[in-house]
């Protein structure tokens, strides 16, 4: 596992096919909610306050895991400070993804 700080706001943890086999946790594990996903995640905030201070504090965070080809999953984690930002940018999302998802069809 390897995280790197982008920001104050904001770091990446990258993990690989084997962090993953070592944990013994498989891709399809890692949903919202589960108890392998909770642990991984509280180890990633762990040792992100470890190696660089970073803490949530009262600030909602933003989780975005992102599978690559090579087995890696990289996690983007992003302490929000306006959460009303963050309602809009999902919103966004959601009309994009939509209007990707329909002119597939």
């Amino acid at each position: 596992m390897k995280i790197e700080q982008v920001n104050e706001n904001q770091i990446r943890c990258i993990l690989t096919r084997e962090d993953l086999e070592e944990r013994k946790i498989k891709f399809s594990e890692l949903t919202y909610g589960s108890e392998k996903a909770n642990r991984l995640f509280r180890d990633v905030m762990q040792e992100a306050h470890f190696q660089f201070g970073f803490e949530p504090d009262e600030s909602p965070l933003m989780i975005e895991a992102v599978p690559m080809q090579s087995g890696v999953i990289v996690f983007v984690i992003t302490k929000v400070e306006a959460p009303d930002e963050l309602e809009s940018k999902l919103a966004q999302f959601a009309t994009s993804a939509r209007k990707h998802f329909l002119s597939c069809i």
